[in-house]
């Protein structure tokens, strides 16, 4: 029997007046859902905390140091073709936050409705983006959903 090493992953649900921040994520291959809109997010570094990570990977994304809250959701094992364990956070941007969008093509701030229809225009590409085909997207985004 053959086991896969487990990869350890966080995302955060990142808010702004209750429109949830999504990138749209390069168009090269070899990276998972390219040419999607994605959550902030990545691998985790060998020992690195999941709060440490996703701090990193936020400051890494989109330039973002401080934000109004960060808080732990929840754990996800995906065992579907490979072992990864996610590690889902939920953050608000403060008024004054600027966002400096350093990986993907573009940033948008995605409605209720947005999500739900699962696709935005992308005013880079002028073509219709998809949102990531991705279980933690529509697992946890109700429940982080503030109403």
């Amino acid at each position: 029997m053959q086991f896969n090493k487990l990869k350890k992953v966080t995302s955060a649900f990142i808010y702004s007046k209750n429109k949830l921040l999504l990138h749209l994520r390069d168009e090269k291959k070899g990276i998972v859902y390219p040419g999607c809109w994605g959550l902030i997010g990545g691998a985790l570094n060998k020992d690195e905390d999941p709060y440490d990570g996703i701090k990193r990977e936020i400051k890494e994304e989109i330039s973002i140091t401080k934000l109004k809250k960060l808080n732990f959701v929840d754990t996800f094992l995906n065992i579907k073709g490979e072992n990864v364990m996610h590690y889902v956070f939920r953050a608000c941007l403060f008024k004054s936050s600027k966002i400096i969008l350093n990986e993907g093509i573009e940033y948008s701030f995605f409605t209720k409705s947005d999500f739900l229809r699962r696709y935005k225009i992308s005013e880079k590409l002028k073509k219709k983006c998809f949102i990531a085909n991705h279980p933690v997207m529509k697992k946890f985004y109700l429940k982080t959903l503030k109403n």
